[in-house]
């Protein structure tokens, strides 16, 4: 009976590798190259004739591969799987490489201090009789076209290598990128456990952020290899494992919020107002790791200084804002999570605690503040007859007049009717209502106001002030027509004709 529990159909292996372009090739060699002790690491990629492609990359490790059997054993315990600031995991890289080569038609050999290894669709695997002096040597031949060996060679040229020693591609130094900053983070990683089993935890590392060139992609790098694309628009360069599929093409959203903020802290000062607005500060507005600086300066290039929360129980105050020149934060300019973060760091004060609604209320349950009829001296009963035929001609709708005695501050009020509070206009503005013609100024400055609530009830809505100017306009006319309703105050004239008559 085989003690072979599983078979590896390197032609179907292939396929899925190739289904993105070669570039992964280069960076499974690379990455093992850099992963060693090596004081220098040098790949050449080149066109050898017939739709082929070669790639060779040698190093100087004095030890050379620890185990030569993990060129071809799949999953083997790597040796590096448990540490996370080295870029293997699960000693995956040179098998998928040998897979894609012989199943193009092409081949693989594997030279190190301790021996070798050549792979082919002809001879299969066939052991090699030499040896390096020091490092080790893999070249790797398969099917591929100019321009994508062009491409391999341009993607090699966006990694950021390590500082502690050259890494040559086709005999030029790979260029440094421009650092912006770096920081030391807590972030998620991969680390072994006593049983040897793989497991996500959190560790302290360096962390890099550089500019990228006008023609590059932001990315998430892993020690200097490009994994996956970031929406910040920074190079992210983590020093450890960064936790992702199998795949290696996707971390998780709570990883990409972590990194969003990390950026959003490390570059707060550079925020443009136009870059506030893009997607990644809104993900990093919603990360624990924002830090109340970053969120007062993401607030004062989004909204500006002068800025008030929207109360949605007082949209009157939040209008009352908008037009006294301030910005008002409504409920869906930020996500749940982003509203308590400002909130805890840096919290916007509502529009009701600055601006008032001017909308009065009023209750069955209150206390009724109505002046009865009986009461009303000569010029109040005047004023609301004349307010009365007034409606009449505007709306042709006779409404109810009411006089008030209510400690709150508004001058009167439009519902079902029109209510005057006599207690904030005083005898004296009613006097002048029925006597002055800058008393009879005041009244129709309020009571075309108060009309033009029939049809709008926000003060700061445009109907609003279509209303009032239709209506100043109509009673303009109505004037012109009937004369002011004024007669002269000598006390030996006829008694003021009845208003409306």
């Amino acid at each position: 009976m085989s003690n072979n529990i599983l078979t590896v159909d390197t032609k179907g292996l292939s396929k899925i590798m190739s289904r993105n372009g070669i570039n992964w090739i280069a960076t499974e060699l690379i990455q093992n190259a850099w992963d060693q002790n090596v004081s220098e690491v040098d790949m050449t990629v080149e066109s050898v004739g017939h739709g082929k492609g070669k790639i060779v990359i040698t190093d100087d490790d004095p030890e050379g591969f620890l185990d030569l059997t993990h060129a071809y054993t799949l999953f083997a315990e790597s040796t590096k799987k448990g540490d996370p600031t080295l870029r293997g995991r699960f000693n995956l890289g040179e098998k998928l490489v040998i897979a894609y080569c012989i199943e193009t038609g092409g081949e693989v050999e594997i030279l190190t201090t301790t021996g070798g290894f050549h792979f082919s669709k002809k001879d299969g695997r066939k052991k090699l009789r030499r040896k390096t002096d020091a490092g080790s040597k893999v070249t790797a031949v398969f099917r591929a076209a100019r321009d994508s060996l062009q491409a391999v060679e341009d993607h090699l040229r966006s990694f950021i290598a390590p500082s502690a020693f050259p890494t040559l591609v086709n005999g030029e130094r790979l260029a440094k990128k421009v650092l912006v900053t770096s920081i030391e983070a807590t972030l998620p990683t991969v680390d072994v456990n006593e049983d040897g089993d793989l497991y996500r935890t959190s560790r302290k590392t360096s962390v890099e952020i550089y500019k990228p060139e006008t023609d590059e992609t932001p990315m998430i790098y892993e020690m200097g290899i490009p994994v996956v694309e970031n929406p910040t628009p920074y190079h992210i360069n983590v020093g450890q494992k960064v936790p992702l599929n199998m795949e290696r093409d996707a971390v998780t959203p709570a990883y990409n919020r972590k990194l969003c903020a990390l950026v959003a802290n490390l570059t707060r000062d550079d925020l443009s107002e136009e870059e506030v607005r893009k997607p990644w500060v809104s993900e990093a507005m919603e990360s624990d790791d924002i830090e109340e600086e970053t969120v007062a300066e993401v607030l004062d290039k989004k909204h500006g200084k002068k800025r008030l929360m929207h109360d949605p129980s007082n949209p009157e105050s939040s209008a009352a804002a908008v037009a006294a020149g301030y910005a008002v934060v409504y409920g869906g300019s930020w996500s749940k999570k982003a509203h308590e973060n400002i909130r805890e760091l840096a919290p916007i004060r509502p529009a009701t605690s600055k601006f008032k609604d001017a909308s009065v209320a009023f209750s069955e349950h209150g206390k009724n503040v109505t002046i009865d009829v009986s009461k009303w001296s000569s010029d109040m009963r005047k004023v609301a007859e004349y307010t009365q035929w007034l409606h009449l001609q505007v709306w042709d709708r006779i409404i109810d007049v009411q006089w008030l005695n209510d400690p709150r501050s508004y001058s009167a009020c439009y519902g079902d009717g029109i209510a005057f509070n006599k207690r904030r206009l005083g005898a004296k503005w009613i006097e002048a209502v029925v006597f002055s013609d800058k008393g009879f100024e005041k009244y129709l400055d309020i009571v075309i106001h108060e009309f033009s609530h029939r049809l709008a009830e926000s003060h700061y809505s445009d109907k609003f002030h279509d209303e009032m100017s239709r209506i100043g306009a109509k009673i303009a006319m109505i004037i012109a027509e009937h004369g002011t309703p004024l007669s002269p105050r000598d006390k030996d004239a006829p008694e003021c004709r009845n208003w409306g008559k």
